[in-house]
């Protein structure tokens, strides 16, 4: 008659029932990751998209991550935004929004003869391999730390 013996499926189990139940921190610090590239990929991509007469820097310098947010439907966020605001054009009072420039830039206005130019998008989509691996050594970096 054959014996079959296992030793350790118990601390197994705990271990795959921790990793399924992802501790905030390392949520926050997954997310935290991405972000870092995420935001320095669109700062490099709109420093190489935004030039001509208007372009000063400004607007890739305003890019920064925010903070970790809990969202209304229960998961967690960070959100990589243009931030401040500035004076523009002949305008001696009011001040513009880095978010408006960089929206009217990434979209255009067509009435206005302004072209879209793209450097968001552009920037997310070529970061993206990137910013999976920065989330992923964070990931795998927690289960080593549970041995698996």
């Amino acid at each position: 008659m054959a014996n079959f013996s296992v030793d350790g499926l118990d601390e197994f189990m705990l271990s795959m029932q921790q990793v399924a139940e992802l501790p905030d921190d390392v949520i926050d610090d997954m997310l935290n990751a991405g972000a870092d590239v995420a935001a320095e990929a669109q700062r490099k991509e709109a420093a190489a998209v935004l030039r001509g007469e208007y372009a000063t820097g400004t607007t890739a310098l305003s890019i920064k991550k925010g903070k970790v947010k809990l969202h209304r439907d229960g998961y967690r966020v960070i959100y990589v935004t243009p931030t401040g605001t500035r004076k523009r054009g002949k305008r001696k009072i009011s001040k513009t929004r880095n978010a408006e420039i960089a929206f009217v830039n990434e979209f255009g206005v067509p009435h206005r003869g302004i072209p879209a130019r793209p450097f968001i998008s552009t920037a997310n989509e070529k970061s993206a391999a990137a910013t999976t691996a920065a989330q992923a050594a964070v990931y795998n970096k927690f289960l080593e730390s549970k041995n698996l």
